[in-house]
């Protein structure tokens, strides 16, 4: 029936074998867990929110799916009756084609008026179909997607892309099915939830092959953290939602009822049951507002995909060509680096090493999870045993940075004691690239010897006073590539907001060195962006004598004010000053052509020791 034969046995390579002892002597690993190093090696670490933007929308294929099950089986479209059959008869039974057609011989052909039609009247090529090995009742569902797979050229092109790709982890699925006891046609719930993308998300946050939620995906042994979301990596999570389905089997006695609750929640599934007074999967399916749209279709969906898969010629899949079956070879790294490093060990190129590694959010070997089993091209095994050593010696003066909101090399060379080439060059980036939040760098892993200590930052500010009970204030400088519409968004304030904190025109460009005075929730954690608070900063109001002094002092200058005596010109005064005319007329905002009065005050910015307002033309100006 499958294109591939069975995953060759990873190679581990380097000190796996103490490693994996240890681990089994602590992890209390579960049956099967003892072939998967990632379980041994990982076992006990605690899960974690993941990071952010770790989530993302639903991935395309599961929209298209969806999308087609609207074109099918629209939401309120189905008739709210108690097994509505689309073929006219009552045919729930759960044995094989030759029953149905018992049943059906003398059934007449579904109506014109009937909600959704078959292609074809014709269902003899039902007969002789091979079974799965999950329980088959002939619902209506069932059939129309078995018609559509069949005669629907749109929906048989979907179902073959998708069928052409079960072999990328399926000998892996099939095996930790058997471990468990459990029916291999299990193995299509994973082509349902995802299309066999380990990188798939839905909308509702849902991850991986088997589509974990973040709550679930912990409690059934898959680490969420920082650097991992383990949700995504195809081994562990394969075994996890072997153990969450037999779970769920236990619990409620039938495929049809698990399946279900495997899709819309345990406790969702028996209030239905509980509200509607029966366990039969069939009947809540059809009852109205008993199961959720999704559900409805979803076991139907299962079923019959996993009839396609083992009857492939009847639905004109002969000849499909699967995608090769991931094979890899174990690399255990013992420290914390780029992705990049291990491909380079390997001799592998840095993409393999990525795409191998789905789990691994960051393309840096999580530095909370050391040692860690890195995926790498088979075959390359010997080659990372051999090269690692030297390699790993040379990371030990590094770790990774996370790069926040705001960040520039400049900072992050600063804080860690190094220069903007040096880590240009550590990390093969240009000096003028732009970092993004989040990005990983490699640093200095030594804190440096010693840092100046520095100064506070004097932020300029409208003189208006904001008061919010329940908000603090926090400053953030401009990068190059910052817009208001980017730091509203990641403050999640208003663009109108930031243009009345900080007197500006929203229409307006702004450029890297300006601050922002930003008021958020007390309790917001900003631990991922460049911001200062309060205590860090030296606030100035704009037009205050204490703002001018600060810019004239910036300037290496001092700021004065001259009273104008009888006789003075414009010239005079430069002149006793030590300034040019065109500084006096912009300081003080007025034509050279005004008339100067006795008395009038003026500002000069001098030199430091001009600093005095000479009392009589005697006296010698400052020099």
């Amino acid at each position: 029936m499958h294109g591939a034969g069975m995953t060759k046995r990873a190679i581990i390579v380097g000190s796996v074998a103490a490693a994996l002892a240890a681990g089994a002597a602590g992890a209390g690993a579960s049956s099967g867990a003892g072939t998967y190093p990632y379980q041994l090696l990982i076992a006990g670490k605690s899960a974690k929110t993941p990071a952010p933007g770790t989530e993302g929308g639903e991935s395309p294929e599961l929209r298209a799916l969806r999308q087609m099950d609207m074109e099918l089986f629209p939401p309120g479209g189905t008739k709210c009756e108690e097994d509505p059959t689309l073929l006219g008869g009552e045919f729930l039974v759960e044995s094989g084609p030759d029953d149905l057609f018992d049943v059906i011989g003398s059934t007449p052909p579904a109506s014109p008026e009937t909600p959704v039609p078959l292609l074809s009247t014709d269902l003899s090529w039902l007969e002789g179909l091979v079974m799965p090995d999950l329980p088959v009742r002939w619902d209506d569902r069932v059939i129309v997607y078995l018609d559509r797979f069949r005669n629907d050229g749109k929906w048989r092109s979907f179902i073959r892309s998708w069928m052409s790709r079960s072999e990328r982890y399926g000998p892996e699925i099939r095996r930790v099915l058997a471990d468990q006891g459990l029916p291999e046609d299990l193995q299509y719930v994973a082509m349902i939830e995802s299309g066999y993308n380990p990188t798939a998300m839905s909308g509702a946050g849902a991850v991986g092959l088997w589509q974990f939620m973040q709550g679930t995906g912990a409690e059934y042994g898959l680490p969420q953290t920082d650097w991992v979301d383990q949700r995504r990596n195809p081994e562990l999570s394969t075994v996890a939602a072997a153990r969450y389905l037999a779970d769920l089997k236990a619990k409620l006695g039938t495929w049809d009822l698990a399946l279900a609750a495997y899709n819309m929640g345990f406790g969702a599934l028996i209030a239905a049951e509980k509200k509607y007074n029966t366990n039969d999967y069939w009947k809540l399916a059809h009852y109205e507002a008993a199961l959720p749209w999704g559900t409805a279709n979803y076991v139907p969906k299962i079923i019959a995909a996993a009839i396609v898969g083992r009857n492939r010629e009847v639905f004109g899949m002969g000849d499909i060509k699967f995608d090769p079956t991931v094979k890899y070879d174990i690399a255990v790294v013992t420290k914390s680096c780029m992705l990049g490093k291990v491909a380079k060990a390997s001799g592998a190129k840095a993409e393999e090493v990525i795409r191998l590694n789905p789990e691994i959010l960051k393309g840096v070997v999580p530095p909370d999870m050391l040692p860690y089993p890195v995926r790498i091209p088979e075959g390359k095994g010997p080659a990372f045993e051999k090269a690692w050593p030297e390699i790993a010696a040379k990371i030990d003066a590094f770790k990774p940075y996370e790069v926040k909101f705001g960040d520039t090399l400049t900072r992050i060379a600063k804080e860690h004691g190094t220069t903007v080439g040096e880590l240009a060059k550590t990390n093969d980036i240009e000096k003028k690239d732009k970092l993004f939040a989040g990005e990983i760098l490699l640093v200095p892993s030594a804190p440096p010897s010693q840092i100046d200590a520095q100064e506070a930052a004097v932020v300029a500010v409208p003189a208006v006073q904001f008061v919010y009970p329940g908000k603090r204030r926090i400053f953030y400088q401009i990068i190059d590539g910052d817009s208001l519409s980017v730091i509203g968004a990641f403050f999640d304030v208003g663009i109108q907001d930031l243009a009345a904190w900080n007197a500006l025109d929203p229409e307006a460009a702004v450029y890297p060195g300006m601050w922002l005075q930003i008021f958020v929730p007390e309790d917001l954690d900003l631990a991922d962006a460049v911001v200062l608070e309060e205590d860090g900063v030296k606030v100035l109001e704009v037009g205050s004598e204490e703002f001018y002094e600060w810019q004239a002092a910036r300037a290496g200058l001092v700021r004065i004010r001259y009273v104008v005596e009888e006789g003075d010109k414009l010239g005079t005064i430069a002149k006793k000053f030590g300034v040019e005319v065109s500084s006096i007329l912009r300081i003080n905002q007025f034509d050279a052509s005004a008339p100067l009065t006795a008395g009038q005050e003026i500002i000069l910015y001098v030199e430091p020791k001009s600093g005095e307002n000479p009392s009589s033309e005697e006296e010698e100006p400052a020099q």
